[in-house]
This record gives C-alpha cells, sequence and structure tokens, in this order.
C-alpha cells in the first residue's frame, strides 16, 4: 500500500470496535473520505488529541482499496469552542456533508474553510464561506453581475430570496420589499437579515436532494 499525506479537517468522528474509531475528513488533495484510525480511543494514543471534530491536521495514511488507514497525525490547529457558535459548526459542517461528494478536490473550499475556522467560525467568516461554497458548487450564480439586466457595475444591493445582487438601474426601477432586498456593504456577511437568507436558502437546497 502507498503512504500519502494531505491536510484535513475532520468533520465527523464515530466509534469503531473497542478501541478505534472512524473518522470522516476534509482534504486539501483527497477531499472528503473516511480513515479508520486504529487505537485512537485509547488514552495513550499519539493521534487523539488532534482529531476532534473541526481540528486541522497533517496527517499520513495508507490508502488501497476500501477504508484508508491513519499512521500519523500532526495537528495544525484545534479549534476554541468557548468562543466558536455551534449554529456556525453545523452551518458548515451539514454543507460539506450533505453537498460534496467522496474524494473530490476542492482546494478553494477547503481554503477557505480553513481560514474561517482558524478565526472561530465568526458569522461573517461562515457566510463568506457558505456563499463561496454555493457559488463554486453551482447552486447560486456567480456574483460578478446584475441578476436581472447582466449590468457588472453599480451592484449596491441584494435580492435574498434568490441570491441575486441588483444593479441601481434595476433596483431603481422597482419598489422592492425590504424582507427581500438589503445594502451591499462591508456589514452584509454579519447583518442578520442576510444569515437567516441564507439559512433558508440551504434548507431549501437540502430539502430538494432528500
Amino acid at each position: 500500500m502507498r503512504t500519502h499525506r494531505d491536510q484535513i479537517v475532520i468533520l465527523k468522528s464515530n466509534n469503531y470496535s473497542e478501541a478505534d474509531k472512524i473518522l470522516t475528513v476534509f482534504g486539501r488533495e483527497f477531499g472528503k473520505f473516511s480513515i479508520l484510525a486504529k487505537g485512537m480511543r485509547r488514552l495513550s494514543s499519539k493521534n487523539r488529541g488532534n482529531m476532534q471534530t473541526l481540528s486541522i491536521a497533517d496527517i499520513s495514511f495508507y490508502k488501497a482499496q476500501g477504508l484508508a488507514l491513519l499512521l500519523e497525525s500532526k495537528s495544525v490547529h484545534i479549534p476554541d469552542f468557548t468562543t466558536i457558535e455551534v449554529k456556525n459548526s453545523t452551518r458548515v459542517l451539514r454543507l460539506i456533508s450533505r453537498l460534496i461528494p467522496d474524494e473530490q478536490a476542492y482546494v478553494k473550499i477547503y481554503e477557505a474553510l480553513v481560514k474561517a475556522i482558524k478565526s472561530d467560525l465568526t458569522t461573517d467568516l461562515t457566510n463568506r464561506f457558505r456563499l463561496l461554497f454555493l457559488i463554486e458548487e453551482g447552486l447560486i450564480n456567480s456574483m460578478h453581475s446584475c441578476g436581472i439586466c447582466g449590468a457588472p457595475d453599480g451592484l449596491n444591493h441584494l435580492q435574498l430570496s434568490i441570491f441575486v445582487l441588483l444593479c441601481e438601474n434595476c433596483y431603481s426601477s422597482k419598489k422592492w420589499s425590504t424582507n427581500d432586498v438589503i445594502a451591499v456593504n462591508g456589514e452584509l456577511y454579519s447583518n442578520t437579515k442576510f444569515t437567516i437568507a441564507l439559512d433558508k436558502y440551504i434548507d431549501n437546497l437540502l430539502l430538494e436532494m432528500t
């Protein structure tokens, strides 16, 4: 069996046998995959402290047919769960777990996730990650032009129900509901209305896929 290396984020951990765990991880190079961590449940395991949910680690592993086997791990970052909102943890984990297929690399998404985790998953960076994820996966149109007329400039408003930008001309040509349109500014990603609308949009996407 060939030895591989990757940097990974732990998505989920399940007990397996008396001393082992099966981890679901998201790697920079290998994407999402499952890996067997033998003996990890033992207090003496050198991998035990590096493999908490949302921890980032450099790992080496064997991979042939079937389940990968963890060899070594080195901690890169362990989140401070006293400062991370549980809701934001759930928001990022459900996207990757539900919408990313196994064993495909998504480097841009991985790097955005690592950035968000290292910044304690603030609402701003959690929402930036989620929006980038949806755009990269083709689930929201790329936000470089007006969603109505296609103009590339003056994109100062966002229609929340379908997540498209509006140019000044299209925004001014209609009376929009204040519940459906918000201004695009430096506080957009931390805006509560934006967060709730993004939650709803993702909930509907996941419902459609069940």
